[in-house]
C-alpha cells in the first residue's frame, strides 16, 4: 500500500472534522442579526469583516482564496486522469473563478461578493476534498482501496450538522422583523430576510425528508431504532417546514417544490435499481414482481397530469381565501403584485445590461450603481429588485462567459450517475452478485443525492430572492452541491460492466410491461383523463368570460369565481350602471379590482360614497370614456411612485407633475382618455381628463367640472389641482 494510502489518524481526523464544523457553523450564522451587539463574538465577526472590506488587505484574502481553490483542484485531479475533461463540472467552475478573478483584477475596487463568491467556491472544494479522502480504508481483495463506507459517513455527518443548525435556526425568531404579510409578521430566523430564511428552511426540510426515506427503508435488526431516527429526521423536517411556511416566501416555496420532485425521481430511479439488482424475489423474473410494486413503475406523467389539474382546481376554489398562506402562494397569478413585477423589470434591464457588456461584464461593484442610473425606469420605485437574480448579477458582473460556465457547472453537478458506473470507478468487485458492496454503494450514492438536491433548492431560490452572495446561503450551496456530485472524466469500462448495464435497462423495462394493462394504471389514467378534461373546461369557461359582455349570467359568474368576496359591493354599484352594460367583463373587473385593491393598500382611508363614486366609477366624461379602458396603464404607472405617501393631496400632486412630464399638451390630439394616456398627448381640456383618470387610478378621489377642471377631494372638501 501506498503511503498516501495510509488512514488518517482518528485524532488528527476529529480536529479536522471539528474545525470544518466551526467554519460551517461561522459562514451560516456569520452575518446573523441575532448576535449581541456588544458580544465577543460579534467584535471578531464585525472586524473579520473590516478586514474583508479594507481595499488594502482584500486583494490579498483573495489571492490567497484563489491559490487554495486552484490547490485543492489539483491535488483532487490526481486521483482521476479523466478530471480535466469537458463532462467534469470541476472545469467550468474553474473558468468561471478564473473569468472572476480577470474581472477583479481589471477594475480593482472592494468586492465583497467577489470574496463570498470565491470562499464558498473554496469551501466546496474542501468539502469535496474531505469527501475523497482515503481515511481508514481496507483494500479489497483485488488489492485497491475503498473507502466508500467512510465517505457515506462523511456525508452524512455534514448533512445531519446541517439539519440540527437549521432546525435551530427555524425557531430562533425573538428579534421578529419589519417584514409583514397582510400584517401577518414573516419569520426570518436570526437572518435579515425572510426570503434567506425561506431558502435555508426548504434546505433542512428537503435533507430530512431524504434521510427519513433512507432511515424507513432500512433493514435493521432492531426496528425500535429504525423508528427512532426515522422520528428524529421527521421532526427536524416539520420544525423546518413550519419555519418556511411561516417566511411567505413563494421563491422558497417553489424552490422546495423542485427539490422534492426531484428527490422523488431520484427515489424511483433508486427503488427500480434495487428491484432489479438486489437480491430479493422480485428480481427473479419479471412475472413475479408484485403488482403492489408497479406503484414505482406507474407513469410519472399520469401523475404529474392529477396534480397540474388539482391545482387547477384550487386555484380557481381558493385564490381569495382568508387563508394567508394559499393566498401567498397564488399570489403569483396576481397581476397586481408589483413583488415580482418589480423582479420581471429589473430582469429585463439585466439583460440588456449583458448583451452591452458581454464578455467581462460591468465589474463586481458596478452592476447595481450602473442600473440604477441608466437602466432602471423612472416608476421602479424599488432599483434593488436587480439583487434577486443571482445569475444575472453574475452575468453583468464578469459576463456571459462566465455565467455559461457556472450554470454548465451546477447543470453537470447535478447529473446522477449510474450506480453501475459508480461501483466501477470506485473498485468495487462486481463478481459478488452486488451484495454487500453495492447496498454500500447505494447508502453513498443516495447520501448524495440528497444533498443534490438541498443544493438543487438553492439554485432555484437564488433565480427569486437571491443569496449566491451573501455567506449564509451561499456557502451551504457550495458544500451541498460538491458533496453531492463526483469526480467524471475519461474512464473506460470493460465489456462486462457494458453487457450489466444493458441487462439492467431489459429487466427494467420487462418490469414495467409487466406492469401495464393493471388496474391501478388503468384507474390512474382514466382519472388523470377526466380531472384534466374538467379543469380545462373551467379555464377555458372563466376566461372566455372575461371577454364576454356584462349581462346577468357572467356577473353571476363573475361574483362566484372572478373577484374577492369583499369586491362584489363594488361590482354590484358598477352593475346597475346602463353605460356598463354590454361592455366587456374584463374592464368590468378590472376597475373593481384595482380599486379594491388600492382600498386595501393605501394609507388614507375614504367612505364608500366618496370612494364609489370618485374613485371606483370609470365614466369620467361622456365625451372622452370611450371603451373606459384607462384604468390598468395609469394605475401600473403612478402607484409605484405614490404607494408609500400617506396624504391624497401629496399623491395627487407627485401624479400631476409626473403626468406634465410624459404627456404633451397640444392644440389638437387624440379624443378618448385611453388614446390619449397610450400617445402620450392630449389638448387642454384633455389633460384635465386624464388628470382625474390618473388621480382615481391610484386611489385620489376626483371629477371633472363643468368648465373641464379637474378637481379632487381631501380634508372633507374640493379643491382644483
Amino acid at each position: 500500500m501506498s503511503l498516501r494510502h495510509n488512514p488518517l489518524p482518528k485524532g488528527r481526523e476529529a480536529i479536522g472534522l471539528l474545525l470544518f464544523f466551526i467554519i460551517l457553523s461561522a459562514c451560516l450564522f456569520g452575518n446573523s442579526s441575532a448576535w449581541p451587539s456588544n458580544g465577543m463574538a460579534t467584535s471578531f465577526l464585525n472586524g473579520t469583516e473590516a478586514a474583508f472590506r479594507d481595499s488594502g488587505t482584500e486583494w490579498m484574502i483573495f489571492a490567497c482564496l484563489e491559490a487554495y481553490f486552484l490547490i485543492f483542484l489539483l491535488v483532487r485531479s490526481r486521483s482521476n486522469p479523466g478530471f480535466w475533461m469537458a463532462t467534469n463540472p470541476n472545469l467550468w467552475i474553474a473558468g468561471t473563478q478564473i473569468i472572476g478573478a480577470i474581472v477583479y483584477a481589471i477594475d480593482y475596487s472592494p468586492s465583497f461578493k467577489a470574496l463570498i463568491f470565491l470562499g464558498g467556491a473554496v469551501l466546496g472544494q474542501g468539502a469535496a476534498f474531505l469527501k475523497g479522502r482515503r481515511w481508514n480504508s481496507l483494500p479489497n481483495n483485488l488489492g485497491e482501496v475503498t473507502n466508500v463506507e467512510t465517505r457515506s459517513r462523511f456525508v452524512v455527518a455534514i448533512v445531519t450538522f446541517f439539519v440540527v443548525l437549521l432546525t435551530l435556526a427555524s425557531i430562533w425568531n425573538a428579534r421578529g422583523g419589519n417584514f409583514e404579510y397582510h400584517k401577518h409578521l414573516r419569520w426570518n430566523g436570526p437572518w435579515d430576510n425572510p426570503n434567506i430564511y425561506g431558502g435555508l428552511m426548504g434546505v433542512g426540510a428537503v435533507l430530512s425528508l431524504g434521510f427519513v426515506w433512507k432511515t424507513w427503508n432500512k433493514t435493521a435488526n432492531a426496528p425500535w431504532r429504525r423508528h427512532l431516527v426515522t422520528s428524529i429526521w421527521l421532526a427536524g423536517a416539520i420544525v423546518c417546514g413550519v419555519g418556511l411556511i411561516k417566511s411567505y416566501s413563494r421563491g422558497a416555496w417553489l424552490a422546495t417544490l423542485a427539490g422534492l420532485c426531484y428527490l422523488a425521481y431520484e427515489k424511483k430511479k433508486f427503488s427500480q435499481f434495487s428491484a432489479v439488482f438486489l437480491p430479493g424475489p422480485a428480481n427473479a423474473d419479471s412475472s413475479s414482481v408484485p403488482k403492489r410494486s408497479c406503484i414505482r413503475y406507474n407513469d410519472w406523467r399520469t401523475l404529474a397530469v392529477i396534480l397540474a389539474s388539482l391545482l387547477v382546481f384550487s386555484f380557481w376554489q381558493f385564490r381569495f381565501t382568508e387563508w394567508l398562506p394559499v393566498r401567498r402562494l397564488f399570489s403569483v397569478a396576481n397581476i397586481n403584485d408589483f413583488s415580482w413585477r418589480n423582479r420581471v423589470v429589473a430582469w429585463r434591464g439585466a439583460i440588456h445590461m449583458m448583451t452591452e457588456r458581454p464578455w467581462l461584464g460591468f465589474g463586481w461593484e458596478q452592476a447595481e450603481t450602473i442600473y440604477k442610473k441608466k437602466y432602471s425606469p423612472p416608476q421602479l420605485d424599488d432599483g434593488l429588485a436587480i439583487r434577486t437574480n443571482d445569475y444575472f448579477m453574475l452575468g453583468i458582473a464578469t459576463g456571459i462567459p462566465a455565467f455559461i460556465c457556472f450554470v454548465v457547472y451546477a447543470g453537470l453537478s447535478l447529473k446522477k450517475r449510474l450506480p453501475i458506473l459508480e461501483a466501477e470507478r470506485l473498485g468495487v468487485d462486481l463478481d459478488n452478485g452486488f451484495s454487500t458492496r453495492l447496498q454500500n454503494l447505494l447508502k453513498l450514492e443516495w447520501a448524495e443525492a440528497v444533498c443534490r438536491t438541498a443544493a438543487l433548492v438553492l439554485l432555484v431560490s437564488f433565480w427569486f430572492d437571491g443569496g449566491l452572495f451573501k455567506l449564509g446561503t451561499g456557502s451551504v450551496f457550495w458544500i451541498l452541491l460538491e458533496l453531492g456530485s463526483a469526480d467524471t472524466g475519461r474512464i473506460s469500462y470493460p465489456h462486462k460492466t457494458l453487457a450489466i448495464i444493458e441487462e439492467q435497462k431489459l429487466r427494467a423495462k420487462r418490469i414495467s410491461e409487466s406492469c401495464r394493462g393493471s388496474r391501478l394504471e388503468t384507474l390512474s389514467r382514466r382519472t388523470a383523463w377526466i380531472l384534466a378534461t374538467l379543469a380545462f373546461l373551467q379555464t377555458i369557461t372563466l376566461i372566455g368570460t372575461l371577454s364576454l359582455g356584462v349581462n346577468n349570467a357572467t356577473l353571476a359568474i363573475a361574483r362566484r369565481w372572478l373577484i374577492p368576496r369583499e369586491a362584489i359591493g363594488d361590482l354590484d354599484f358598477l352593475a346597475i350602471d346602463p353605460v356598463l352594460r354590454g361592455r366587456k367583463v374584463r374592464i368590468l373587473l378590472e376597475h373593481v379590482s384595482l380599486a379594491n385593491y388600492n382600498r386595501q393598500l393605501l394609507s388614507w382611508k375614504l367612505d364608500d360614497g366618496v370612494y364609489r363614486e370618485y374613485v371606483l366609477e370609470p365614466t369620467i366624461d361622456p365625451k372622452r370614456d370611450g371603451e373606459i379602458d384607462w384604468r390598468r396603464g395609469c394605475w401600473e404607472y403612478f402607484y409605484p411612485l405614490i404607494r408609500r405617501e400617506t396624504d391624497p393631496g401629496e399623491a395627487a400632486k407627485i401624479v400631476e407633475k409626473y403626468l406634465r412630464d410624459c404627456v404633451t399638451i397640444v392644440p389638437t390630439g387624440p379624443l378618448t382618455i385611453e388614446e390619449m394616456w397610450k400617445e402620450r398627448k392630449a389638448d387642454a381640456n384633455g389633460f384635465e381628463a386624464l388628470k382625474v383618470a390618473a388621480f382615481r387610478a391610484v386611489g385620489v378621489p376626483a371629477r371633472l367640472t363643468d368648465e373641464s377642471h379637474a378637481e379632487l377631494f381631501a380634508d372633507g372638501k374640493w379643491r382644483e389641482i
